[in-house]
């Protein structure tokens, strides 16, 4: 079984930089066959979940909480 590879992305700025952050990270995981998260719940410039704003669908993009893969991750 082949273990998943994840990027995360913590982007700031204004909104036009959140999306040119967020689609060079996503060009990054399709090259490197990684799951994209994206994380801007503590980011200075926004401190809300950007999920709840811009839907992303497609597979490549992490769709589940966060903070439980933060914790599977770092046990």
């Amino acid at each position: 079984m082949k273990k998943l590879s994840y990027f995360f992305c913590f982007p700031q700025g204004g909104f036009n930089d959140f999306c040119e952050i967020i689609w060079s990270s996503f060009d990054y995981c399709k090259k490197f066959d990684r799951i994209l998260v994206i994380d801007t719940r503590y980011i200075v410039t926004f401190k809300d979940d950007f999920r709840n704003y811009i839907i992303i669908n497609d597979p490549l993009v992490y769709t589940g909480d966060i903070d439980i893969l933060f914790d599977d991750l770092h046990p």
